[in-house]
C-alpha cells in the first residue's frame, strides 16, 4: 500500500521544511508502519534535532561570501506554504478514498479478493469482518487530524 508511505514521506518533508531546529520522532504503529511526529510518543526514537544547515557535513556546506545572494525568505515561506497545501490535498484525497472503501465494505454482503490467476475468491464471514476492521482502521489513520 503505497499511499500511506507517500503521505508519511510528505509529512516528513513538511516537518523538515517547517522547522529549523525541531525534534522529529519516529515509531512503528500497531500495523508495523513507520509514523513520524514532532511530539515524543512512548517507544519513539528521536530522528534529528539539528538545524538543516548544521546537519550537513562541513565539506558539502557552501562557503558564504560577501557577493553571495541573500536567501529569499519570502520564497522559502511561499514554498513551505505550498508544501503544506499539497500535503493537505493529498491527505484529504487519501481520507476520501479510505472512507469510500470502508463504506463499500460495510454495505457489501459479499466480498472477494482475486487469487493468483485472477479468479474471485469470496471471503467467509470472519474474513469479511477482518477486512472491514482493517478498512476502518485505515480510514481512521488517514483521516485523523
Amino acid at each position: 500500500m503505497a499511499h500511506p508511505r507517500l503521505l508519511l514521506s510528505a509529512c516528513a518533508v513538511l516537518l523538515a521544511l517547517s522547522a529549523q531546529a525541531a525534534d522529529v520522532w519516529r515509531y512503528k504503529d500497531a500495523n508495523g508502519i513507520w509514523q513520524f511526529t514532532d511530539r515524543p510518543v512512548p517507544g519513539a526514537e528521536k530522528v534529528t534535532s539539528l538545524p538543516r544547515a548544521a546537519a550537513r557535513p562541513a565539506a558539502t556546506t557552501p562557503a558564504v561570501t560577501a557577493t553571495a545572494p541573500a536567501i529569499d525568505t519570502a520564497a522559502a515561506k511561499r514554498s513551505a506554504q505550498q508544501v503544506k497545501t499539497d500535503v493537505a490535498a493529498v491527505r484529504a484525497d487519501h481520507c476520501k478514498k479510505a472512507t469510500e472503501n470502508y463504506e463499500q465494505s460495510v454495505a457489501s454482503a459479499r466480498i472477494y479478493k482475486p487469487d493468483a490467476q485472477g479468479n474471485q475468491q469470496y471471503l467467509d464471514a470472519d474474513q469479511i469482518d477482518a477486512y472491514r476492521i482493517a478498512a476502518r482502521t485505515e480510514m481512521q489513520q488517514l483521516c485523523a487530524k
